[in-house]
């Protein structure tokens, strides 16, 4: 083979390699575009992902920590401009050194108790932050290829609620068995959980709330798992259906609902946590409607 044709089989081969290595990037960027199964992938049990209004940041996802570590999160722009003031690579801040107290106002008692390093990427509109508890953390996460994963993931469209998706998980359920149409209310155990922390003002709360009841809301997604439906109702609110052919415990089945959200809403307000019947159905129609209401 000719000089030149061997260059041109090596151009062929490298444009094949990269709209291979493109479309695999493509793929990934497109099954980590749900922040908490990002996470899970990179092994990060405590993260939050903050985003900046016109005048704060905020957490607008969080995984493994609590309410009122995310209502502590909405702290000014000017504050994370001295904090971190590069955006170039990971910034970890560990307990040993004094900075690290300039961040307890962010941490509820339990977070502070048990973190030892904070970790941070700073983008220009939005910070990661890692809670590490425990020595045998290794921090490996290329920091430019997270940015890139932060960015698909705050901009990513999110998906619109597939209706027909939760029709056809109530048609399976109550081949189980009859609906028990159940009201979650976490809204008196939140306010509790939240009550000390100062707010700008009330729309700063209620962006707080708003990420707070989505925790909620994946939570009992993942507790009330398929053909169980579990939809946003009021706010603090949710809609459940759960199929058995046996009668259910309520007190049983609130019992391990609050449990489960205990360590996002703070065991000490987990008693705050309401879980009321509001009827039996045996159809799909009756069910669907009682998940739609607000």
């Amino acid at each position: 083979m000719g000089l030149l044709s061997h260059i041109l089989a090596m151009e062929q081969s490298k444009q094949e390699t990269d709209e291979h290595l493109l479309a695999a990037v493509n793929r990934y960027e497109l099954e980590t575009n749900d922040f908490y199964a990002w996470c899970a992938k990179q092994q990060f049990s405590h993260a939050a992902l903050f985003q900046r209004d016109e005048y704060a940041f905020y957490i607008i996802k969080a995984v493994g920590l609590d309410a009122e570590t995310i209502a502590r999160s909405y702290s000014s722009c000017e504050f994370w401009n001295v904090a971190l003031q590069t955006d170039a690579g990971w910034q970890s801040v560990s307990r040993e050194e004094a900075a690290f107290a300039s961040f307890y106002q962010f941490l509820s008692d339990d977070i502070r108790n048990k973190a030892q390093t904070l970790h941070f990427i700073k983008l220009e509109d939005s910070i990661l932050m890692l809670v590490q508890e425990d020595d045998d953390f290794t921090l490996s996460a290329n920091s430019e290829v997270v940015k890139r994963d932060i960015i698909h993931i705050l901009y990513a469209q999110p998906e619109p609620e597939d209706i027909h998706a939760v029709e056809s998980a109530v048609n399976k359920g109550l081949q189980t068995g009859e609906a028990t149409l159940l009201v979650l209310s976490v809204r008196t155990a939140v306010e509790n959980a939240i009550q000390y922390v100062p707010f700008f003002d009330d729309g700063a709360k209620e962006k707080i709330l708003r990420t707070i009841y989505a925790e909620v809301a994946r939570a009992c997604a993942t507790l009330f798992q398929r053909p169980n439906c579990c939809v946003p109702g009021k706010a603090g609110e949710l809609k459940i259906a759960y199929f058995s052919k046996n009668d259910i415990d309520e007190s049983l089945l609130r019992f391990h609902t609050a449990n489960a959200l205990a360590p996002l809403i703070g065991t000490p307000h987990e008693q705050d946590i309401t879980l009321m019947t509001a009827g039996i159905c045996p159809n799909s129609l009756g069910t669907m409607t009682f998940l739609r209401q607000n």
